[in-house]
């Protein structure tokens, strides 16, 4: 029963993970639907979205305070968010923006709640395995859905999003969670530790923010590249990082990771905005945004 839960926690997780990361989450999903019709993506909302996505992952943590609460709050959640979708398809444009700005609230719920999820179902030893999972298919799931709407139809892409969500829900209803199940408790000093890994968090996401509002538009003209390869030096970073033996000290690899941010920004100022360039600065900084992402994924769930 325990590894059927992890794995239902792991389909539940991706699935979402791959929703949000193509629909409102900078998703080329819903840039491609605003697109279609000849409308812009107003700056306001842009920050609206990122804004509630911050608001539901704070509130989580006060309305959520064991995994059965957390587990309706995810449900919710899981169908106003699938509504939000549904709602791209109407001919009304003008509410498509609000709208998913408040979805987003609504996103940043499920990941707080799913904190319980990580906790019990991702035991010790498989949890850089369980996150690497989660974001290598969540990565998939988006590389699809954005290159369909993007080169086919933002409407099919639309359709094959909300299908994506539903699955979500259909596998975060089948967890079996049982009441009194023991769990060790330590007792951890983590003030320190935790304003250290905020503070790097902040650093690596004022970089990703820099990429989105940088690089991608830079390099916008190559649109069947750019909605194929973005994610895929992510996805090789972290396919490669859980294969490197136990044996060797992965935090050097997260030294390497910082230099080639800062390398890729370099590039971007000295190079032109040919294919291989994109390829280039794209393979750098998207590979380093794996072992980041992946590092902190791994010490937020031992935290747990």
């Amino acid at each position: 029963m325990a590894e059927d839960n992890r794995k239902a926690s792991i389909l539940f997780f991706a699935l979402f993970s791959g929703w949000l990361l193509a629909v409102p989450f900078q998703g080329q999903v819903f840039h491609a639907r605003v697109a279609e019709f000849q409308g812009t993506m107003p700056g306001i909302y842009i920050y609206l979205i990122l804004t509630g996505h911050f608001v539901g992952l704070i509130s989580a943590g006060f309305i959520a305070r064991t995994i059965h609460v957390a587990r309706k709050m995810i449900l919710i959640s899981l169908f106003l968010c699938l509504a939000a979708t549904f709602s791209l398809l109407l001919p009304y444009p003008q509410f498509w923006h609000p709208t998913i700005a408040i979805a987003s609230v609504f996103a940043g719920l499920v990941i707080g709640g799913w904190g319980y999820y990580f906790q019990r179902f991702a035991p010790p030893g498989k949890r850089m395995q369980t996150a690497a999972t989660i974001i290598i298919t969540s990565n998939i799931i988006m590389i699809l859905l954005n290159t369909i709407a993007i080169n086919l139809s933002s409407t099919v892409g639309v359709w094959l999003s909300s299908g994506v969500l539903a699955a979500s829900v259909y596998f975060c209803t089948t967890h079996k969670i049982r009441e009194g199940i023991h769990q060790e408790k330590h007792t951890m000093k983590l003030l320190r530790p935790m304003a250290l890994l905020c503070i790097f968090v902040g650093f690596i996401t004022i970089n990703s923010g820099m990429m989105y509002q940088l690089v991608i538009p830079a390099f916008a003209h190559h649109t069947l590249l750019s909605s194929i390869y973005w994610a895929v030096p992510y996805i090789g970073a972290l396919y490669i990082l859980v294969r490197v033996p136990e044996r060797v000290n992965k935090s050097y690899l997260m030294y390497i990771a910082v230099t080639m941010i800062g390398i890729a920004y370099i590039l971007y100022f000295v190079l032109d905005r040919s294919a291989l360039s994109y390829i280039l600065i794209d393979s750098l900084l998207l590979s380093a945004f794996g072992v980041c992402d992946l590092f902190w994924w791994t010490i937020l769930g031992e935290m747990l």
